[in-house]
């Protein structure tokens, strides 16, 4: 079941929502590009779609971004009179192609490293509740420490033998928990 705010917005909105985003981000650039024509004359000045193709890329990876990416190439191409396109027009399509391809790979990778992190917090969530259930559990005290004797862990065992609850202890040396002889 989906527990974070993100994770139930994907499961709500489906994949189709970054294709979404896409059409609507690249449709709102488009329409402010045609109001911009009397200043541009004519060149297509796909550079303006790079901040939506962004947008896409990062919210949804790589299809979506080459589908935002051609889509601003086709709205371009299909609705702007580019009778007279020039050499510098052409390549301003070839370049805006391939940095759209660029952009869609980064959002694909961002979007791999999202899930991956996501991944590993769940996976770290479930030890530590296998750690606290197992430490709420045990019989005896038991203090979970690093290198440095800072305590991670500290059971419920533990709270009663030694009278503190585990979020004072957390966070602090083990040290203090020790007679005199041993602290130093």
């Amino acid at each position: 079941a989906p527990n974070s705010r993100r994770q139930r917005n994907r499961a709500y909105f489906g994949p189709g929502r970054a294709y979404a985003i896409g059409f609507a981000a690249v449709t709102v650039t488009f329409a402010i590009r045609l109001a911009l024509e009397p200043l541009i004359e004519g060149h297509p000045l796909l550079v303006l779609f790079v901040p939506a193709l962004l947008i896409t890329a990062a919210s949804g990876g790589l299809g979506p971004g080459l589908f935002a990416g051609a889509l601003g190439i086709a709205y371009t191409v299909a609705f702007l009179p580019l009778p007279g396109a020039d050499l510098a027009d052409i390549l301003d399509v070839a370049a805006f192609g391939i940095v759209g391809i660029g952009i869609a790979w980064f959002g694909e990778a961002l979007q791999k490293g999202q899930r991956k992190a996501a991944d590993q917090n769940r996976s770290l969530l479930a030890g530590q509740a296998h750690l606290r259930s197992i430490l709420d559990t045990v019989p005896d005290a038991m203090i979970v420490i690093d290198e440095e004797g800072v305590m991670s862990s500290f059971s419920t065992a533990a709270e009663g033998l030694f009278g503190y609850g585990a979020s004072d202890m957390i966070g602090k040396n083990v040290r203090m928990l020790m007679p005199s002889p041993y602290r130093q």
